[in-house]
């Protein structure tokens, strides 16, 4: 059995066995810890040894005493607690990861309750036939989005589109392609025949509209999104309105819609009136009216400018996103679209990364694709070599 003056030998040989290797360790040298002096040596309870007959609080279970230990045994070297700093930092960085993945899920929440505001329209599955030349998905991941702005002034009942903008996003280019289709272009409309292709939202809607741009220039449209004369002003306004050139020819006719749309919206005629050209802010009154010019270049310069409205937008979302996010429920409601929450939310939160990517346009028919045509007592259309513009359209959007 050992005496009260034994332990008290045991345990200063125990602090100076500590202190030795405290040394060792703060002079970076690990050899104090692992050849020390012999102390109590902790090993599993089976392997403990006992006095028999003695106490058994004289020696914890886990404990063998020093003189039991061979001198020179190699111990396991001991980790050294890390620094009070770092242990701080550790713990701040965990507190932001936490913030920013509750700040995460909180946007893509809100953008998701915001984008249930828009008009959710699908339509009946189209009836594909296969000399349209449809691939059965997406052709090298391009979205194909049809943009329709439609005349309706009081409903949406017997309208036509008076815009009808092709967006296509080619990931594989980074481009984003803005292609207005004429809305006097001659084509064939199914079930229909020959006629303006802006007839056909007003003889089937959406449906129409679609199916006859995949029957004739043969790309698959994924989804549509429609505003009309009202929703187009608000969407404006959402995004703070935007920066255009107008030019002193175009004052003119600025002014001239302004005061039929600020009639149809029982507003002063002269309300918002511009006097002169130059680089204006436009809101969504004024950038309507300047989107709806064709007295000026035609119905060409007329597609041309509403595609400058459209890469005004996307300008005006670059420079003040967070703005827009928080608008975002204003411009989900002005929609109409056969697009669920889900994929709004989806495309949604894609327009950060969609944002480097580089903005072109054009315009269907091409240069040297097309003719002055009539329509008998319809009027004059534009006659349309398809083969030539789905070729040029095809190459643009999937670089063929």
């Amino acid at each position: 059995m050992i005496t009260e003056e034994e332990k008290e030998i045991l345990r200063k040989a125990e602090e100076i066995r500590r202190k030795q290797e405290l040394d060792a360790i703060e002079a970076g040298d690990d050899y104090g810890s692992r050849y020390r002096v012999p102390g109590p040596y902790h090993v599993p309870q089976q392997e403990a040894s006992y006095t028999e007959g003695a106490p058994q609080d004289a020696y914890p279970a886990y404990v063998v005493p020093p003189e039991e230990v061979p001198y020179g045994t190699e111990f396991p070297p001991e980790e050294p607690e890390p620094p009070v700093k770092e242990k701080k930092r550790r713990h701040i960085f965990g507190k932001i990861v936490l913030v920013l993945m509750l700040l995460v899920i909180a946007a893509v929440l809100f953008i998701f309750l915001q984008a249930g505001k828009a008009a959710y329209m699908p339509y009946d599955a189209i009836q594909e036939d296969p000399g349209w030349g449809l691939p059965k998905a997406r052709e090298k991941g391009v979205l194909n989005v049809l943009l329709i702005g439609t005349d309706a002034r009081v409903s949406d009942n017997d309208c036509r589109a008076d815009s009808i903008i092709l967006m296509s996003v080619c990931p594989q280019q980074r481009k984003i392609w803005l292609t207005s289709i004429l809305r006097d272009c001659y084509v064939t409309i199914p079930d229909i025949g020959m006629n303006r292709i802006n007839h056909a939202y007003q003889m089937g809607n959406a449906r129409m509209l679609v199916q006859t741009v995949e029957m004739n220039l043969h790309v698959r449209i994924d989804r549509y999104i429609r505003v009309d004369f009202y929703s187009f002003a608000e969407i404006i306004d959402a995004f703070g309105g935007v920066d255009i050139f107008v030019t002193g020819e175009e004052v003119h006719w600025v002014n001239a819609y302004l005061s039929e749309i600020n009639h149809l919206m029982d507003i002063d005629p002269y309300d918002s009136q511009i006097t002169e050209g130059g680089l204006l802010h436009l809101n969504g009154r004024q950038a309507l009216a300047y989107s709806r010019i064709r007295y000026i270049g035609t119905d060409f310069g007329r597609t041309s400018r509403q595609r400058t409205v459209l890469q005004a937008l996307s300008a005006r979302a670059k420079k003040n996103p967070l703005g827009v996010l928080f608008a975002s429920g204003k411009i989900y409601g002005a929609l109409t679209t056969d697009m669920t929450c889900l994929e709004l939310t989806a495309l949604t939160l894609r327009t950060p990364f969609l944002m480097g990517y580089r903005v072109e346009t054009g315009q269907i028919p091409y240069d040297g694709t097309w003719w002055n045509d009539s329509m008998g007592a319809g009027g004059e259309v534009l006659g349309l070599d398809l083969g030539a513009n789905t070729a040029i359209l095809r190459k643009n959007i999937y670089g063929e």
